[in-house]
């Protein structure tokens, strides 16, 4: 009974007790598809021999809560859940499983909720409300699992609550061993007037107002549509929209041109609507939409996805990070997937990077220390075709998209006065928009 871990699975679990023991709070970065559940069930199975006290899972959503729950019975571990149906602690078990929105509504009213726990485990820890368990158990060890060690906005690092972040493999590598599929990335760049739009809240990301006013227009609509029809037809698709009205708008305009095609979200959608519509996305063999809000994640784990859509803006790399590797899974008959990016995310309007492409190496420990400079991530530069959008190695020679072959270029050249920025004005095509000169190195 039980996981047969991989060699570097092992390794990380070898490592994580001893740092855990030293450090007292530990983040271990573990990117889409390293066997984060698996790993962490077979340290808690190891840790309970010399656990005094109990141990706690914190997880954030019901789905994290079933995949926790499954994976602990596959390795024998005998635990409790405690979801917002939870009525009772009992005190016969060592571990729980803790739906932490749950939890920290009922400690409010019952202080003593849940006692003894001297181990706490903490899943997405770069969620900051998981912060609030290190005041309620001082005492405890924590270790915090994560893709992404860092946090939205500047004000706070994620070493300001951890003392030590431990790397176990990032995407790049898991790429490079075979465990995920890599991107093929296209871009299409919002304009200028678009990014004007735009305006960040006090969370530090954008407004949902101001992304529902560039994003839930006919144009972006028209063209969400255009790129997927040209991309991704007859693939498993994901879309991501900005805002509820979006997502609706969405599906209205994809069912009405006869896509098979599901939406949901967090206000329109119950639970029992949600888990129909997992069960019709992961038995769908083709062609088939799912658009949502941010709802599918994190513990959404459907491996045959062929093409995620980001139809929206976002200044947080977490969020960048685990929504596109929702579809970096293997599959049979896959290779790669289709990621095609409609709002700066991957680019900025005059062609610099933003937050890079999904398969890029990062510097987690120094973004972990609050680094956040793009001159630690170590980016390959890239090259943009501008008749497809595809997002090519500096190197290549002809454009993995479409074809096209690249013109030679000296290392430094004027361009014709303006550095181009695409903005999509029509269903199909795109115009070509200009605006202050310069040079472009490539």
């Amino acid at each position: 009974m039980g996981y047969k871990l991989r060699d570097y699975q092992e390794g990380a679990n070898r490592d994580l007790l001893p740092l855990l023991v030293k450090h007292r709070k530990v983040v271990a970065v573990a990117g889409t598809g390293a066997g984060k559940t698996v790993m962490m069930t077979r340290l808690i199975y190891d840790a309970l021999p010399n656990t005094k006290g109990k141990i706690a899972v914190f997880v954030d959503s019901i789905d994290l809560v079933k995949q926790t729950s499954e994976a602990f019975q596959k390795q024998g571990i005998q635990h409790q859940r405690i979801t917002a149906k939870t009525k009772v602690i009992y005190d016969d078990f060592q571990v729980y499983i803790v739906m932490v929105q749950t939890y920290l509504s009922r400690i409010k009213k019952t202080p003593d909720y849940l006692p003894g726990v001297t181990f706490c485990v903490v899943d997405e820890c770069h969620i900051k409300t998981y912060n609030q368990l290190m005041e309620v158990y001082p005492e405890a060890y924590f270790l915090g699992y994560t893709a992404t060690p860092i946090y939205m906005g500047k004000k706070e690092s994620m070493s300001d609550y951890y003392n030590y972040c431990h790397v176990i493999k990032d995407v790049p590598d898991l790429i490079d061993m075979g465990a995920l599929n890599p991107e093929k990335a296209y871009v299409t760049q919002l304009g200028a007037n678009d990014l004007d739009k735009l305006k960040k809240s006090s969370t530090g990301d954008f407004t949902g107002s101001s992304l529902d006013l560039v994003f839930n227009s006919e144009r972006i609509i028209d063209l969400t549509y255009a790129q997927w029809n040209e991309r991704c037809r007859g693939i498993k698709t994901v879309i991501y929209a900005s805002s509820i009205e979006h997502c609706a708008a969405l599906t209205e305009y994809f069912t009405a041109r006869g896509v098979n095609c599901r939406s949901q979200d967090s206000k329109n959608n119950s639970d029992a609507q949600r888990t129909s519509t997992v069960q019709w996305f992961r038995e769908a063999k083709g062609e088939a939409v799912l658009i949502n809000v941010a709802t599918f994640v994190k513990g959404f784990d459907v491996p045959d996805i062929g093409a995620i859509i980001l139809a929206f803006s976002t200044l947080s790399l977490s969020k960048f990070v685990q929504v596109c590797g929702r579809a970096g899974r293997l599959a049979e008959g896959k290779d790669s997937f289709i990621l095609i990016d409609l709002g700066n995310n991957i680019l900025k309007a005059n062609g610099k990077e933003n937050h890079g492409l999904w398969s890029k190496p990062r510097d987690w420990k120094s973004l972990f220390e609050g680094k956040r400079s793009s001159d630690l991530e170590g980016a390959a530069p890239m090259r943009f075709c501008d008749p497809c959008g595809f997002i090519n190695p500096m190197s290549a020679t002809v454009c993995g998209g479409c074809g096209y072959e690249f013109p030679k270029r000296d290392k430094e050249k004027e361009m014709p006065e303006e550095i181009k920025v695409i903005e999509f004005k029509s269903r199909r095509g795109a115009t070509i928009k200009t605006n202050e000169g310069g040079k472009w190195k490539f």
